[in-house]
């Protein structure tokens, strides 16, 4: 009986210790649930499409490295961005000038505008 005892004991706390780490882990990796939606339209073939604030990081003076995600209908998985440089003071991502407004060139669709990026990384909002 002491045998099953310790089994029992010894198998609750394994799964305990395991659910601790599945957690923590889960914690480091940023999800849609805390990304910050960034930007959301339809491309030129009409599919709806959503751009996230991945991941991003304070370099100080106004500067914010980050990532994008993003998920469409037209995309079989998510697409996720290389490393990008915001500089909030210039308004600029990776050096080139980023306009205020959001303006879709070509109608419907035309590209996504960098605006909604910039104020999603600055904190400025939609």
């Amino acid at each position: 009986m002491k045998v099953l005892g310790r089994v029992v004991v010894g198998s609750a706390f394994g799964g305990l210790l395991g659910a601790a780490a599945f957690f923590a882990l889960e914690g480091l990796s940023p999800s849609p649930a805390n990304s910050q939606l960034a930007e959301e339209g339809i491309n030129d073939l009409g599919k709806k499409y959503k751009i996230f604030i991945y991941a991003k990081e304070n370099r100080g003076n106004g500067k914010w490295a980050f990532q994008t995600k993003t998920v469409g209908e037209d995309l079989s998985k998510p697409r996720y961005s290389s490393w990008q440089e915001a500089d909030c003071w210039n308004s600029t991502i990776d050096g080139k000038l980023v306009g205020a407004v959001k303006i879709r060139p070509g109608g419907r669709g035309g590209g996504y505008s960098k605006a909604g990026i910039l104020q999603a990384v600055c904190g400025q909002g939609k």
